[in-house]
């Protein structure tokens, strides 16, 4: 997008050259005139295209997470995602993964990043400024990139939301979406916002509860409060 910006300044400024400077009235000066003014219209409707209206080169097709909470109250959330190439020539592109609010969620510990099974070194003093971290991707020789993300949170009240709106930016909806939540054993589940079913124990120690949805298109992220027992 930033690109396409640049394009579209650089056909302002011709604009400018073209018609902000009054000439002698010439036959060939107007002729010019049109000219560029039509370069100027196609290359208008080409970035209008471009950031709006042309396919991506990547999509955002499967998620499994696994939210756990704690026996010490915190939260730890581990997410598998998977994207697919839309685009034979493309190789690298870039995802904006956002957390939760710190003030509400506590800051993120324990920062685990891998795509396509590579560690990738994103520190948590990064965080301390923005809730997001913004990750180059490549896909691998099957045209998939699989990212990996573990982090803590520790929530200053009985309640958590896991960010999931933000996949209707990639304007279609998933083709799979797993979440399990975990509860240990000190705390019940008091409300979510999603239904959800109950599982056999996957940990021992814990309950278990899993929404899974084809065709996602979130609307609400996911929330969940708890009590202790």
């Amino acid at each position: 997008m930033t690109k396409s910006i640049c394009i579209l300044l650089a056909f302002l400024l011709l604009a400018n050259l073209a018609f902000a400077n009054p000439v002698e009235a010439k036959s060939e000066s107007n002729n010019t005139q049109w000219i560029i003014l039509g370069i100027l219209t196609l290359g208008i409707g080409l970035v209008i295209y471009n950031i709006f209206f042309q396919p991506r080169t990547a999509l955002f097709t499967e998620e499994k997470i696994d939210i756990t909470l704690q026996t010490d109250g915190s939260v730890e959330v581990i997410g598998n995602y998977t994207f697919t190439r839309n685009k034979e020539s493309l190789k690298h592109f870039q995802v904006i993964y956002p957390f939760p609010k710190f003030k509400e969620f506590g800051e993120v510990e324990d920062l685990e990043i891998s795509v396509n099974g590579r560690k990738m070194d994103y520190l948590p003093k990064e965080l301390k400024f923005k809730e997001q971290v913004t990750l180059e991707m490549f896909f691998n020789g099957y045209g998939e990139c699989n990212l990996k993300i573990r982090f803590v949170q520790k929530p200053t009240a009985n309640h958590y939301k896991y960010i999931l709106k933000t996949t209707r930016s990639w304007k279609k909806p998933l083709l799979s979406s797993i979440i399990n939540l975990h509860v240990a054993e000190g705390f019940v589940l008091n409300e979510c916002n999603y239904e959800l079913n109950k599982m056999d124990a996957e940990k021992a120690g814990f309950s278990s509860f899993q929404l899974h949805e084809k065709d996602f298109y979130p609307d609400e992220d996911f929330e969940f409060s708890w009590n202790e027992k």
